[in-house]
């Protein structure tokens, strides 16, 4: 049976788009039906782009950090819907889609389903500051020295959507500290300055125990 569950690390804490001329009689005598066409063959190929949807817009993963930022714009409004009292919250300022985070989750979010594991260590030793760096993302070297450190990550398995599985980590059922719920919402002063973000999002395969993967990295270049 696939359950959900969450996992989260503090690393040395604790565990995201566009002239005319004439000459001749059958030549209109002024550019204005030319530059007419023009207009209407340009506001024909705007409409065509307009229709074109960004694949990344419509992910899960985007509408997951979409959904956060939300939260953290307004959190006491969405204690229902987190299954969790935060009322007492004042708005969090909001992140930054970080292209190089997000290839870094959701290689991560993959990885775990493919290797079938959930844990913040790959089979490899390899935890994700190393992966945030190989990634492109820069971290002091300190952070990194230990492969296997671990300061930006939170993760979720068996959610419904990118937005659950948000929901699932700021609840932080049965978890003390709510690790989670610290980190996506910069309640810990380390995570507190935390400006970018990216998130990865898998579904399972027949193999796996767990019907989706999600790794959410928010994180920061320094102190």
């Amino acid at each position: 049976m696939r359950i959900p569950f969450a996992l989260q690390s503090f690393g040395f804490l604790c565990a995201g788009l566009l002239t005319a001329c004439g000459g001749d009689d059958d030549a209109p005598a002024s550019g204005d039906n030319q530059d007419a066409a023009i207009v209407e063959d340009a506001s024909q190929e705007d409409a065509a782009d307009a229709e074109k949807v960004n694949p990344l817009l419509e992910s899960e993963a985007y509408k997951a950090f979409i959904y956060l930022n939300k939260v953290r714009a307004n959190p006491p409004a969405y204690s229902e819907a987190c299954h969790v009292d935060l009322s007492d919250l004042e708005p969090r300022p909001l992140l930054l889609w970080n292209e190089s985070l997000a290839k870094a989750a959701q290689a991560k979010a993959e990885d775990m389903r493919d290797r079938n594991y959930f844990a913040h260590v790959d089979p490899d030793g390899n935890g994700m500051n190393i992966k945030i760096v190989e990634a492109g993302y820069d971290l002091p070297e300190a952070w990194y020295k230990d492969p296997s450190a671990n300061y930006f990550e939170s993760l979720a398995a068996g959610a419904s959507s990118g937005e659950a599985a948000i929901q699932m980590l700021i609840e932080d059922r049965n978890t003390d500290p709510p690790g989670h719920r610290n980190h996506l919402l910069a309640l810990d002063e380390f995570w507190s300055n935390c400006s970018d973000i990216g998130i990865g999002y898998a579904e399972g395969n027949q193999d796996s125990p767990f019907a989706t993967y999600v790794c959410v990295l928010i994180a920061k270049h320094d102190f």
